[in-house]
């Protein structure tokens, strides 16, 4: 924690943030093997994810709270178009860019959360558990005027589902955070699933997009999956000086399973993680907080697809495209005023917690891993 006292948002008063999401994606990889040859051939994808997020938590009660969040994309998809896309000719210029864009409000959320010990004697160490809703609010089916692979056949084609700003789906947010306080040092983990029980949402998948001739092996894959995500983040925070300033150092993991937890998995989707070593910094002032992090990717990993080959059986090996590093940034504000009660003296102005507010599943994992 950042200070000492209470670390706990008091009854009756409001936290409102603001947080960016900033990657760039164009590495391709197949399983945990790194595609060299898609930047050799020219043919290797571009997705650039740029997500913002306003939220507002209400202290119910010290030991519970309610958060809104409303997100908004603005993220493209972009890969070379020429008559050598498939085989790969080195010698064959890029002729055009399919530019696959989505923008808009993203899917809204609303997660009340539980700290499990009681507030007034658990000031160093607590868990807290969270469940919420996700809002199909977001569009699933965005499109632009683009060609197909061929840099021909111009139309009107459903942007990827990775750019999308929604799913589509309701989805169920289950959380967890817990920290432990150690002389200056508080350690800290998070972390979330979002659970999409719907199976596809009926938006046409890249295949259909880029033009590619029909294949009964791909019979599956041709519409966008609602898929479940997750994310989790252990790490240290520590103060420099007396100025308010905090250093942190994590480990974080992002992914999306090849099974959702309810419902069907079918569709077109992109199992696999990432994880990341997380440096940070943290400064706080008195109801003001910012925080900046960039997480470095350590390891990528795009498992096999989700449903099996209807020719051969088979879980055929699919490709994703990583980002080297993310840049995330985050600023709160605290005001309101604090219910009075033994839990909350009148004029009790609480210390900042050590770390950014909890990143509900899809602000953390939307987009990773990514085509």
């Amino acid at each position: 924690m950042i200070g000492s006292g209470k670390p706990y948002l008091p009854a009756g008063t409001w936290q409102l943030g603001l947080s960016a999401r900033i990657l760039t994606s164009d590495k391709h990889y197949n399983l945990d093997e790194r595609q060299y040859e898609r930047q050799e051939r020219g043919n290797f994808v571009t997705n650039r994810q740029r997500q913002y997020e306003l939220s507002a938590t209400y202290a119910v009660r010290d030991d519970f709270t309610l958060t809104l969040s409303i997100p908004y994309v603005r993220s493209s998809w972009q890969i070379n178009t020429r008559p050598g896309f498939f085989t790969g000719d080195p010698q064959t210029p890029g002729t055009d860019v399919i530019d696959l864009r989505g923008s808009g409000i993203g899917d809204i959320s609303l997660v009340g959360r539980w700290w499990l010990g009681n507030t007034d004697q658990y000031l160093d160490e607590n868990v807290s558990l969270g469940f919420g809703v996700k809002l199909p609010t977001g569009d699933e089916d965005d499109s632009v005027a683009t060609t197909d692979f061929t840099g021909l056949n111009p139309m009107r084609r459903y942007s990827d589902s990775s750019v999308q700003p929604g799913t589509g789906g309701y989805g169920l947010v289950f959380d967890i955070l817990a920290f432990k306080r150690i002389q200056d040092v508080t350690f800290s983990l998070a972390a979330a699933y979002l659970a999409e029980p719907r199976d596809t949402n009926g938006t046409p998948s890249i295949l259909q997009t880029l033009g590619i001739p029909p294949n009964p092996a791909q019979a599956n894959i041709l519409v966008n999956s609602a898929p479940d995500t997750y994310f989790a983040r252990f790490g240290l925070l520590g103060p420099v000086g007396d100025k308010g300033v905090n250093l942190s150092l994590a480990y974080r993991i992002e992914g999306s399973p090849r099974k959702d937890l309810f419902g069907g998995s079918n569709g077109f989707r992109r199992p696999g993680y990432a994880t990341f070593l997380e440096p940070g910094v943290v400064y706080s002032n008195g109801q003001h907080t910012f925080a900046l992090s960039i997480p470095i990717a350590h390891h990528r990993f795009r498992a096999l697809n989700s449903t099996p080959n209807p020719v051969t059986g088979d879980f055929d090996r699919g490709d994703a495209t990583f980002p080297d590093y993310m840049v995330l940034a985050n600023y709160t504000y605290r005001f309101g005023n604090p219910k009075a009660g033994p839990s909350t003296p009148p004029g009790a102005v609480p210390c900042t917690p050590g770390e950014p507010p909890e990143e509900h599943a899809r602000h953390a994992v939307e987009g990773l891993p990514t085509p």
